[in-house]
């Protein structure tokens, strides 16, 4: 089984979630969040930022929300709650 790596990290802190980008995939990054309907409320390039604040992305109001994070051929995409 070939192992998929990942983009990224998902943790939270403090101030509300973040993402820490794996070293491999600085560049050429997209990040794309949805809200639980489904709908695309913010997309971005992101360019060799090593910590993405999602908290602080946008004014989200609370609730759960998906992300997807494309580099090349390779994609993630999991949760996260802003309280």
């Amino acid at each position: 089984e070939i192992e998929t790596p990942q983009i990224a990290t998902l943790f939270y802190n403090i101030s509300g979630p973040s993402l820490k980008l794996n070293n491999e995939f600085l560049n050429d990054v997209t990040l794309n969040i949805y809200n639980i309907s489904g709908q695309l409320i913010y997309y971005s390039n992101v360019n060799s930022l090593q910590l993405i604040s999602l908290s602080e992305l946008t004014k989200f109001s609370t609730g759960t929300y998906v992300y997807k994070i494309t580099s090349g051929k390779h994609t993630q995409t999991g949760k996260f709650s802003i309280y």
